[in-house]
């Protein structure tokens, strides 16, 4: 097209370049009209095509123009894709890195191939779990074959004194064909440590209630067995041979009840009196006592914390743990010369720490405590060893009696306390015991509120409850030694029977504390609303402040400790009856 244009286009040149003659003219006077028409033809055809190519051209302008928006989206999109992947990987690398799970794989040959989670670990891989960790985990070869058949897929081991729990399973190709191991490890050494904590409470709370069960039937066997001896040598006159068989059987009764006191101790229920106490004025007061307890070849150093704040214990009790433990490492140091060191000072207990690291079982509060150190210079204790010693009667000695640190163990957790103990064969042991500061200056410990008698007739009774036949028939042959009138129940619907009948004759009640049915607790209410002046003393075999927490501030009378002896028993009954008359 473009060509005929052109040609047409010239020939109108040439024609306009002719000169024009009238000859010229006359012959032909429009020269060239059919080249013309052609031409103009030509050029509106041309014109046409060209517009129709412009709006093609356009149009593929605006279609690139939309498919580069469309692209810059789609690049955007890819961006924003790729900023938030690599937001996730970080996240997920930061989580690996700060959790205790270890993922990891194995080439078949026992090369780590990927291992991420464990900084401690990380350069190890390229290299072969063989070369690090056959000493560490017995028969690796066997455990790394067995997994390979799938034939393990879990497994516990120690590695650098951490306790790992690892899951794993075969690595396979696509034709199936096993290429390697890939696993999880995940460090349970926290996990195990708050479950032994766990197991140790559970131990010491059942030891704890079966000690202080025992303690109680003792102690009302002991009651049964003092009262009767002390009427038999009531009876016979002074020079009879057999008042030496009563003595006797006196101090074997005396023996029991010590031991009755001990496992009372080691229940965390013994008798506690607790005021307001300075660890290192205690045992400079008794330094010249502990200091002959021990063997000449052992040293006693001490070393005091300055201005130690007051602690809220029983004296005889700190007495008895810091005796304990001072015989117990003298023990230790056996004959060849050492050195026990006392220490005291003060620690700061934190919300982290609180819940484990000692041996008491109950987690302690955090806050302020005294710490009392006793160090010695002995031999030493092994990891099992450590695991038993505050058990009840455990011993490393052939002739040991085993109850001593078991007293310690539940004096402390009496007083709500902490034990760490640190040892290590042939380097000696240090038992640190941790006592909460006290509040005030003043005693916060509550105790019972003691109403004196109030007016009865004059033919006063005295009601026993108690649930052991032993024990009323002990009391009531004291009783009636003494001329003092009396009634006996058994059990809290038997007694409350008989004070309804005989209430205006009772001025006393000597109420027991454990007793089937109903409570103590429920029978002393019910014996307060049937005469609001009775005079109601409490028994137990436990210590004063765990017996009497539900009473105090109700008009309980007094309280008795068993096992007592009769003239104890005697003294408080008179008391009660005499101001009466």
């Amino acid at each position: 097209t473009m060509t005929i244009l052109g040609l047409a286009i010239a020939e109108q040149q040439a024609l306009l370049t002719t000169p024009l003659t009238t000859f010229n003219y006359l012959n032909d006077p429009f020269p060239h009209t059919a080249s013309l028409i052609l031409t103009l033809g030509l050029i509106y055809t041309t014109t046409k095509q060209s517009h129709r190519n412009l709006f093609k051209l356009q149009q593929s302008d605006y279609a690139l123009q939309i498919a580069t928006t469309q692209l810059q989206q789609e690049t955007d999109r890819r961006e924003e894709a790729q900023q938030a992947l690599a937001t996730n990987q970080h996240r997920l690398q930061t989580l690996l890195q700060d959790t205790p799970l270890i993922i990891w794989s194995l080439n078949n040959k026992g090369v780590f191939t990927y291992l991420q989670g464990a900084q401690l670990f990380s350069s190890l891989i390229g290299q072969s779990i063989f070369e690090h960790f056959n000493t560490q985990i017995p028969n690796l070869q066997n455990l790394f074959t067995l997994a390979l058949h799938g034939e393990l897929r879990q497994y516990t081991v120690e590695v650098n004194s951490k306790t790992f729990e690892c899951w794993f399973a075969p690595l396979t190709h696509e034709n199936e064909q096993v290429i390697g191991l890939i696993g999880t490890a995940t460090d349970i050494s926290g996990r195990q440590q708050l479950e032994e904590i766990l197991r140790q409470s559970q131990k010491l709370e059942s030891l704890g209630v079966l000690a202080g069960g025992i303690a109680h039937d003792f102690n009302n066997l002991l009651v049964a067995l003092l009262g009767q001896t002390a009427l038999a040598a009531a009876k016979l006159p002074p020079n009879n041979p057999a008042r030496t068989h009563i003595e006797k059987a006196n101090q074997a009764a005396e023996r029991a009840a010590d031991l009755t006191r001990q496992l009372l101790a080691y229940s965390g229920k013994g008798q506690f009196i607790m005021k307001p106490l300075n660890l290192n004025a205690l045992i400079e007061e008794n330094l010249h006592l502990f200091e002959v307890a021990i063997p000449n070849n052992v040293s006693l150093h001490h070393h005091f914390a300055k201005n130690l704040p007051l602690i809220e214990a029983d004296t005889g009790q700190m007495q008895q743990v810091i005796m304990n433990l001072l015989l117990n490492a003298a023990e230790a140091i056996g004959e060849q010369p050492g050195i026990i060191t006392v220490v005291t000072s003060t620690r700061v207990v934190t919300e982290v720490e609180h819940k484990y690291r000692y041996h008491t079982g109950t987690p302690l509060l955090p806050g302020r405590y005294v710490v009392l150190e006793v160090h010695d210079t002995g031999h030493g204790m092994d990891e099992l060893v450590q695991k038993r010693i505050f058990d009840p009667f455990f011993t490393t000695k052939a002739t040991g009696r085993g109850l001593g640190l078991a007293a310690v163990m539940g004096i402390v957790r009496g007083h709500k306390g902490g034990v760490q103990v640190y040892s290590e064969k042939g380097k000696g042991t240090s038992f640190k015991l941790l006592f909460p500061i006290a509040e005030t200056e003043e005693s916060v410990a509550e105790t019972a509120v003691f109403f004196p008698p109030l007016s009865h007739p004059s033919t006063n009774f005295v009601l026993i409850i108690d649930d052991d036949d032993i024990v009323l028939e002990a009391i009531a042959d004291i009783l009636q030694t003494a001329n003092i009138n009396y009634f006996t129940a058994n059990n809290g619907h038997t007694a409350l029977e008989l004070f309804r009948q005989h209430s205006h004759q009772i001025s006393l009640v000597l109420l027991d504390l454990a007793l089937p049915g109903m409570s103590s607790e429920e029978i002393f209410h019910a014996l307060r609303q049937e005469k609001p002046t009775i005079s109601i003393i409490l028994s137990s075999g436990y210590n004063e402040v765990e017996a009497t927490r539900r009473f105090v501030g109700k008009g309980l009378a007094g309280f008795l400790q068993k096992p007592y002896e009769l003239t104890q028993l005697l003294e408080v009954v008179r008391t009660y009856l005499e101001s009466n008359h």
